[in-house]
């Protein structure tokens, strides 16, 4: 008898230290929109800094066609660059959240937008928050955006590419960051994935300059001069032709030359490379060379 009632006393006690351990279900949609409008807030008012106090400290955000970026540096690097090209508004809608404990899960649609309220994305996402020190913060981030897929966009893009980059450099123009000064920021920016391993450098460079410069609608290339430690080309586009009076998206075909100078330079210099470009007629006539 004594013994039936020790194994139903650790029965109960087992049963109840089982039970403790089950986290229960919570809606939380109510805090988590709390918890939403500050990141809202703090990027509409393209505050990067105070955006990434939103996140734990070892945070992962997973973008759409992008590398995983983790902890709050990368993360702060991120949302800067967003907002440097053109993000100026962020609306997140929670579909639904739910917690486990100090874990939350949420489901939410999202739209982006540029000046004048023109919608520039939207899609959907999923985020995991844990709650640290009474406050809600994201931990895992992750989203899909409901645009073209990435071979479609690139279809797009061969016609509307030149339009893009003029936007771009005329919306950093309105903040007064002259074409030079954004193509250095644009090209060191894209610097760092050039990783050539063990490819030859001037080889690897070239590979890529007439990768990006298809881009543009009608791009050709010519050789006009080639050794193993430099190469000498013209190219040309449909902007090629512009004069410096002519506008296109508010940029002129000397500042849109400017850019392309000083993107292209800050990646040869990556690559340990000398860039030279000058303008001949409706060509860009440029040099790379080995240092």
């Amino acid at each position: 008898m004594k013994k039936t009632a020790l194994y139903f006393g650790i029965s109960v006690t087992c049963i109840m230290l089982l039970s403790s351990c089950i986290q229960q279900s919570a809606d939380v949609s109510k805090d988590i929109e709390k918890a939403n409008k500050v990141f809202i807030e703090a990027f509409n008012q393209s505050s990067p800094d105070a955006v990434t106090a939103c996140y734990t400290s070892n945070a992962k955000i997973f973008p759409t066609n992008s590398e995983i970026v983790e902890g709050h540096e990368a993360i702060n690097k991120f949302w800067t660059v967003g907002m440097k090209m053109g993000i100026k508004k962020v609306l997140l809608e929670t579909l639904s959240a739910t917690a486990y404990g100090h874990i939350a899960i949420e489901e939410g649609l999202y739209t982006l937008y540029a000046d004048n309220d023109h919608i520039i994305d939207q899609g959907k996402y999923i985020v995991t928050w844990r709650k640290e020190g009474g406050k809600w913060k994201i931990e895992r981030d992750i989203w899909n955006t409901n645009s073209p897929s990435v071979e479609t966009k690139y279809k797009i893009c061969e016609d509307n590419f030149i339009a893009q980059l003029a936007a771009s450099i005329n919306f950093a123009k309105s903040k007064k960051v002259n074409p030079v000064e954004y193509g250095k920021y644009i090209g060191g920016l894209h610097a760092d994935g050039w990783q050539p391993k063990d490819e030859d450098h001037l080889k690897y460079f070239m590979n890529g300059y007439k990768w990006n410069m298809n881009l543009f609608k009608n791009f050709r290339m010519e050789t006009l001069e080639q050794s193993d430690t430099m190469v000498k080309a013209k190219t040309k586009a449909d902007w090629t032709h512009l004069s410096a009076e002519e506008k296109f998206y508010g940029v002129d075909s000397v500042e849109m030359n400017e850019w392309l100078k000083a993107a292209w330079t800050a990646i040869a210099n990556h690559l340990n490379l000398e860039y030279k470009q000058e303008q001949d007629g409706d060509w860009i006539v440029f040099t790379v060379t080995k240092r």
